[in-house]
């Protein structure tokens, strides 16, 4: 039998619910503890990750990811839709 290739304990949360919170509390200076607040309601998740695991894997993901995450949101249509239909005006 072959064992798996990655190791470690498989992710529970996406990346994307990752770059979302991060790009959130970009825009809007929240803290991180304000961030998984308002990233919760605005989702409406059941579950949302520890604040640790919120550091460790914002940590985890490469700087130029997310800097390049951030411009491409900042500077699209696209940011603005999802600003209004989350209520975050």
């Amino acid at each position: 039998m072959r064992k798996s290739e990655s190791k470690g304990r498989p992710k529970f949360y996406p990346d994307s619910l990752f770059m979302t919170m991060f790009l959130v509390r970009q825009l809007y200076g929240y803290s991180y503890r304000e961030t998984l607040k308002a990233v919760k309601q605005a989702l409406r998740l059941k579950y949302i990750p520890a604040i640790s695991t919120f550091h460790y894997r914002l940590r985890k993901m490469p700087t130029s990811l997310l800097i390049e995450f951030y411009n491409f949101a900042e500077d699209g249509h696209a940011c603005s839709v999802a600003v209004r239909e989350c209520g975050w005006e």
